[in-house]
């Protein structure tokens, strides 16, 4: 419980910013990097790690989250180190020049580098040619850094609504389907190759039978709060989430940061519930100045 007072409180000290000052793939207005994950933790601990929003830190405009004090001065000594490839962006899709969001499951370290990838599918082709997909996706990188910094913000930046999107993707959910949360009542990936726009945000979907029923009625799939954290909303604060953390309340989708979060939020859900709904029009509305 201390642990999760002091994130608590960590929350409330972030601000609501909507860019990095790169092409890095941040959730939405957020800022934050890599979804609250510590970028360290993949190097010194061989696993994804949740960080915690207390011990933070920023570079090229993003906000990175650590797991401990220790991982945070590695990370401020060599950042380079640590920040995952093609801006956190999927590796293969930018062999492919898209941008494309991930899936914290696909991780990679090779040659003391980061890599990340759509989903694990998309992982397995990454692997079958690892030399000749990052060759393609290094000559494409610059380009894609150099379209998106063309790109007029917020004007065009940004999806139409409030929307928790991967960075310059506009890729919302980080490319899992929402129906499927409904159908199958567990997160399942989906193609970009079914794909559909709403309030400016894209979604995948894993058939087109999901792409069918989302489009019927697109506000019976859409996560609350606009796929952001509950708990953050509910403190004022716009946050990423862990897709993990999912939960249907009243045939409503809900996110949140992480588990230890999402415990919290449950421990009064009707309340923290209340305090979201109270906080959302002014989130929104901040969001659009």
């Amino acid at each position: 419980m201390k642990t999760l007072l002091r994130s608590i409180a960590a929350l409330a000290l972030l601000s609501v910013s909507s860019f990095a000052g790169d092409l890095v793939n941040v959730s939405g207005a957020s800022k934050v990097a890599l979804s609250g994950y510590d970028p360290v933790a993949f190097f010194t601990d061989a696993k994804p790690v949740n960080g915690s929003p207390f011990i933070s830190a920023e570079h090229q405009g993003a906000t990175y989250f650590f797991a401990s004090e220790e991982h945070k001065q590695l990370f401020s000594a060599k950042p380079d180190s640590y920040v995952p490839q093609f801006g956190g962006f999927c590796a293969f899709g930018a062999s492919l020049d898209k941008l494309l969001p991930v899936d914290i499951s696909t991780w990679l370290v090779r040659d003391g580098k980061l890599y990340l990838n759509l989903n694990p599918e998309i992982r397995k082709q990454f692997d079958a040619d690892i030399a000749g997909i990052l060759a393609k996706a290094n000559a494409n990188w610059p380009g894609l850094v150099k379209q998106q910094a063309a790109v007029a913000k917020p004007a065009s930046g940004r999806p139409a609504a409030l929307v928790n999107v991967s960075g310059a993707s506009q890729v919302a959910l980080g490319g899992y389907d929402p129906v499927a949360f409904f159908s199958d009542s567990k997160p399942v990936s989906g193609s970009p190759f079914i794909s559909a726009e709403h309030q400016g945000a894209t979604y995948f979907f894993a058939s087109q039978e999901h792409k069918q029923l989302f489009l019927a009625k697109p506000d019976s799939y859409l996560p609350q709060f606009g796929g952001f954290c509950a708990f953050g909303v509910a403190l004022g604060k716009v946050l990423p989430v862990d897709i993990r953390t999912w939960q249907i309340r009243d045939g409503k989708l809900y996110l949140n940061l992480n588990t230890e979060i999402l415990k919290g939020f449950n421990a009064d859900f009707a309340g923290n519930l209340g305090k979201a709904l109270a906080n959302w029009p002014e989130l929104v509305k901040q969001q659009s100045l």
